[in-house]
């Protein structure tokens, strides 16, 4: 791609809000030596040469990446603040250089009422950091399913895919389905060929993403009935079973090596549709207790673990960014005003830079502070983490309060916007 010079458009000089320089961008695909120009919460400019700004940050030895959408996030609150909040879970994202956060529905009280939704809603616009998308369950109680662009935690296991469409969503929202079954080490195997038939007979308007494959059987499933999208997660990628360590439960859980090279084939294949976090705090009493639940606070180390797996791989960075923002925002409707790097896209970006780095879990913002990757060396950093125009990662530091938008409102503004 070209990058245009940086000429001015017409006499009167332009002073912008945010410039971001010397670092090489992810544009088009390939990187480029090029400067951000930032004004009103969009990419203005992508220039190689200076331009007047209010603020900068200086980007060099350092990669732009869009900012990471991820479809698999639970940020507690409610009754459940004392794992994580809409506060504390959206700085661990931006840590993680995520800009975009669903939110799942299994919380305290579940996200399946009206109210329930609209009051996480309001909760998350009070707080969050970061942008934000309230996912509610299926059944739905209380009427209808309401018109959002995803529904989430749907267990086949629990109630079934008849009890989860008897009253049918809007035919554009995305299904999430969680393909286990309640004996999880074989769950893949025995439930997603069925779920994924059953969706066939159904023929089903929805299109529907399976969250956190695990196995290869699973990824095999998936292949044999095109149609369906999936994700896997950093810590099935790069974990392998702990069983005798709490801090590496999980569900699905971790599995053997061939399992894990058979999830990197289907990340280099194409077969994998996404990488979200499964973010999954739980305060560290509970992770010492005899019965430690089941979850790993993914999003604080969500960017530096995969920046780092990919360059060891010698995988391109560009395949990264389509399976950690371009897919996940089309599966959401919010492409390309997220996902990339292009001039009138909102300003979400992430700036790594190449440095070795230790991952500790002191130094993680979730309420967590606990992971299984406490000492892993990485060979990025995240700099400074951008929503929208907005600096909410700096060096180290949360610099915003909120500031976070409803993902429902901004996909109304540009339909608005295009119409």
């Amino acid at each position: 791609m070209t990058v245009p010079d940086g000429g001015y458009r017409c006499s009167i000089m332009v002073s912008y809000d945010l410039a971001i320089t010397g670092g090489r961008c992810l544009v088009g695909g390939r990187l480029v030596r090029a400067d951000i120009f930032i004004r009103d919460g969009r990419i203005a400019r992508i220039a190689r040469r200076s331009l007047p700004a209010d603020r900068a940050i200086d980007a060099r030895d350092s990669i732009l990446l869009p900012g990471l959408v991820d479809l698999h996030v639970h940020l507690r609150d409610g009754d459940l603040a004392h794992k994580e909040t809409f506060a504390t879970g959206s700085a661990a994202c931006a840590q993680g250089g995520i800009t975009t956060a669903v939110d799942m529905p299994n919380n305290d009280p579940p996200t399946d009422t009206i109210g329930a939704l609209e009051g996480r809603e309001a909760a998350a616009a009070r707080s969050s950091r970061i942008d934000f998308l309230i996912n509610p369950a299926l059944p739905f109680r209380g009427g209808p399913p309401p018109d959002v662009p995803a529904f989430g935690e749907l267990f086949c296991y629990q109630h079934g895919t008849g009890a989860l469409l008897d009253t049918p969503p809007p035919p554009k929202s995305l299904l999430m389905f969680h393909a286990e079954s309640d004996r999880t080490d074989e769950g893949e195997r025995e439930c997603l060929p069925d779920l994924l038939a059953d969706l066939h007979r159904r023929e089903l308007a929805n299109p529907v993403h399976l969250c956190h494959i695990s196995t290869a059987a699973g990824l095999d499933a998936v292949r044999a009935n095109p149609g369906a999208t999936c994700e896997v997660t950093p810590h099935h990628l790069l974990l392998t079973t702990r069983p005798e360590d709490p801090l590496f439960r999980v569900r699905p859980p971790l599995r053997r090596s061939h399992d894990v090279t058979a999830l990197w084939q289907g990340v280099t294949d194409g077969t994998v549709t996404t990488i979200g976090s499964d973010h999954a705090p739980h305060s560290r009493a509970e992770k010492e207790s005899g019965d430690p639940p089941c979850g790993i606070p993914g999003a604080p180390t969500m960017l530096p673990l995969l920046f780092t797996a990919f360059l060891r791989r010698r995988l391109p960075l560009a395949l990264l960014a389509r399976l950690t923002s371009e897919n996940p925002a089309r599966l959401l409707g919010l492409y390309p005003a997220k996902g990339a790097l292009r001039e009138g896209s909102f300003a979400d970006m992430v700036v790594v830079r190449k440095e070795e780095g230790r991952i500790r879990a002191e130094d993680l913002y979730t309420m967590a502070r606990s992971t299984p990757f406490d000492g892993h060396r990485t060979a990025g950093t995240v700099v400074a983490t951008v929503r929208r125009g907005e600096v909410i990662y700096l060096h180290d530091h949360i610099t915003s309060s909120g500031g976070g938008r409803n993902v429902k409102g901004l996909l109304k503004e540009l339909r608005t916007k295009n119409a």
